[in-house]
């Protein structure tokens, strides 16, 4: 299981968390960005040091709909609120 250490159970290896967000819009521009009611202020790792957190979609993209390199970003109105960049991800509608 992990080590008592001053109040706190250690969990290596395992999922310490769930951040569970909605994709609000899809931006088309030069790149396709898809826009996030989470940011920078609950995920700060991939701004400060392009940590990287696994994305993952709960409902099912639309049939024939294919995964494509999107960048994920927060609505912060900061030039780091990318949660993920070029990120394979499949369409929002």
């Amino acid at each position: 299981m992990g080590t008592i250490d001053r109040g706190r159970v250690i969990l290596g290896g395992l999922v310490a968390g769930v951040v569970l967000n909605v994709g609000e819009y899809v931006l088309n521009g030069l790149l396709l960005r898809e826009r996030w009611d989470a940011a920078m202020t609950e995920l700060i790792r991939p701004a400060l040091y392009q940590a990287y957190h696994a994305i993952e979609a709960v409902l099912d993209p639309p049939d024939g709909a294919r995964a494509g390199p999107a960048d994920v970003v927060g609505p912060v109105c900061e030039t780091g609120d990318f949660l993920a960049r070029d990120r394979p991800m499949p369409p929002l509608a």
